[in-house]
């Protein structure tokens, strides 16, 4: 059995949660990118603030997931 991660940090920059938020955040942020830009695909001009917006699309299912598993280990390990 792995040694127990004591702070939320720790939980953070544990491989296995950044992978899963990862994978999250790239099925996540993909589909919600077809969905609020689907215009660019259709010829739509991109523009830096357009840029900044899918990249922030990405950075939300991602910090969403990681904290949902670090708040569920904490409190898995809290019962």
């Amino acid at each position: 059995m792995p040694e127990a991660i004591s702070s939320g940090w720790e939980r953070v920059r544990d491989p296995k949660v950044a992978g899963l938020a990862l994978k999250v955040a790239l099925v996540v942020g993909t589909i919600l990118n077809l969905i609020n830009h689907f215009e660019l695909l259709l010829g739509a001009p991109l523009t830096a603030g357009t840029l900044v917006q899918i990249g922030l699309t990405y950075v939300v299912p991602y910090c969403v997931s990681t904290h949902g598993q670090v708040f569920g280990k904490r409190s898995r390990a809290a019962t």
